[in-house]
C-alpha cells in the first residue's frame, strides 16, 4: 500500500473526482477500431503517444478529426464502447468514499454516458459532472482525481495541494510520480488501492 495515499486520505475530507474516458470506458480503442475499419488501417492504442487533439485525427493517414470520431462514437455506437473498471470494485469505492464521475467531454456527452452507464453499470449510483471540453478540472471543487490526461498532471503538479491516481497509457508515459502522482496499470489497481487505504483509516479509528 502506497503511504502517499494513505497520508492525503488521512488529511482531506474529499470527493474524487474519476474520469471517464480511457479510465473507465474505453472510448479511444472503440475510436479505433471504427477508423481502422472505415481507412482499412491496422492502429493500437499503443501507438498514441500523444494525448489526442479535438481539431486532427488521431493518426495521419485518417481523414476524420477526433472531435467528430468521439462525438459519433459517443452518440452512434456508445453500446459497443467496452468497460473497465471492475463493477464490484467501482461500486465497493463509491460505497466508502463519495465518487463523482467528472468528464470534461461537453454536455453533448451527457444523454449517452447516462445510457452507457446504465447498460454496464445498473448498480452504480454516482453525480455526473460533465463540464466544457477542455476545460480545467483543478478549478473543481476536488483534490483527488483518478485520470489519465497529461495535462491534468501537471496541473496537479504545479498546485501541489491535489492528488492525481494516473492511469497508464501510452500518451503519458512522460509524466514522472511525485508525493502528488501515483501512477497505476489500470483503474482497478487504483480502486484496490483506495479501498485498502480506506480500510486501514477506519480500522485504526476504530480500534
Amino acid at each position: 500500500m502506497d503511504d502517499r495515499l494513505s497520508i492525503f486520505l488521512k488529511s482531506n475530507n474529499l470527493a474524487i473526482a474519476l474520469d471517464v474516458d480511457q479510465v473507465i470506458a474505453a472510448a479511444f480503442e472503440q475510436i479505433i477500431i471504427d477508423q481502422n475499419a472505415k481507412n482499412r488501417t491496422k492502429h493500437t492504442i499503443m501507438e498514441l503517444k500523444e494525448y489526442p487533439t479535438s481539431g486532427r485525427p488521431l493518426f495521419s493517414d485518417w481523414t476524420e478529426n477526433m472531435e467528430n470520431a468521439y462525438d459519433r462514437i459517443w452518440n452512434e455506437n456508445w453500446r459497443e464502447i467496452k468497460s473497465i473498471a471492475d463493477p464490484i470494485l467501482l461500486n465497493d469505492l463509491c460505497a466508502k468514499l463519495k465518487v463523482d464521475l467528472v468528464s470534461s467531454r461537453g454536455d453533448r456527452a451527457a444523454l449517452p454516458l447516462n445510457l452507457w452507464l446504465n447498460l454496464n453499470y445498473p448498480k452504480l449510483n454516482v453525480k455526473k459532472v460533465i463540464i466544457p471540453k477542455h476545460a480545467d478540472k483543478t478549478e473543481l471543487p476536488y483534490k483527488l482525481f483518478i485520470d489519465d490526461a497529461p495535462r491534468l498532471a501537471q496541473r496537479v503538479c504545479e498546485l501541489g495541494d491535489r492528488m492525481l491516481l494516473l492511469i497508464d497509457a501510452p500518451y503519458n508515459k512522460n509524466i514522472e510520480e511525485s508525493k502528488n502522482i501515483i501512477r497505476f496499470n489500470n483503474v482497478n489497481y487504483a480502486m484496490k488501492a483506495l479501498i485498502l487505504s480506506i480500510d486501514k483509516i477506519n480500522k485504526h479509528y476504530n480500534a
